[in-house]
């Protein structure tokens, strides 16, 4: 009778194990995540190079703005040691 439970239990435990890999492999399926994974990876590198593109627009565009604020904070500087000895007369 005890060899039957134990042989019963040890049936069980296997069978909800299966079952629990099952619905897992159900809910996950590595094939499909494969898939989606690989035809990402093809779609990012086929539009990488108008990414790049873009972010070495965003940077240039940064930079000039960057030059643009120099050159202002630099004109409207009173110690510009480029004015020549020129006072400020707005002060």
């Amino acid at each position: 009778m005890d060899l039957a439970l134990q042989t019963q239990g040890i049936i069980n435990y296997w069978v909800g194990a299966i079952n629990l890999s099952r619905s897992y492999f159900r809910r996950h399926n590595p094939w499909q995540e494969l898939v989606i994974a690989l035809i990402t990876t093809i779609k990012n590198g086929l539009t990488m190079n108008k990414k790049l593109k873009i972010a070495k627009y965003r940077v240039y565009n940064l930079q000039a703005q960057m030059n643009k604020m120099d050159k202002m904070i630099n004109e409207s500087n009173p110690y510009n040691f480029l004015s020549g000895g020129k006072l400020n007369t707005f002060n």
